[in-house]
């Protein structure tokens, strides 16, 4: 959830990178269709992405928008635990 610079760092130098299905979800215009830098994945946005609900696990990259994007997750029915990193490593479950 979220492409920021500092989520760029985090996802190429952990683990990851190596996730086989991994969706990466921005809401930033000029983001929309671009390739997270390191990852041979492109950027959707929240009203394109229709099968978040086939996911359990999302990881929140823009930990500074948390409250939001857990309000999102929520609000399109995500069930599952949020990976956060940031101020440290712990999983929320919703």
């Amino acid at each position: 959830m979220g492409a920021p610079a500092r989520g760029v760092v985090v996802a190429n130098t952990t683990v990851i990178k190596k996730i086989k299905h991994l969706n990466i979800i921005d809401d930033t215009p000029d983001k929309f269709k671009c390739f997270f830098p390191g990852l041979d994945k492109k950027l959707t946005n929240w009203s394109s992405f229709k099968n978040i609900l086939k996911f359990d696990k999302a990881i929140l990259l823009s930990w500074n928008y948390k409250k939001t994007i857990i309000k999102r997750l929520k609000s399109v029915g995500f069930k599952g635990n949020v990976i956060i990193f940031f101020p440290t490593i712990k999983i929320l479950k919703i």
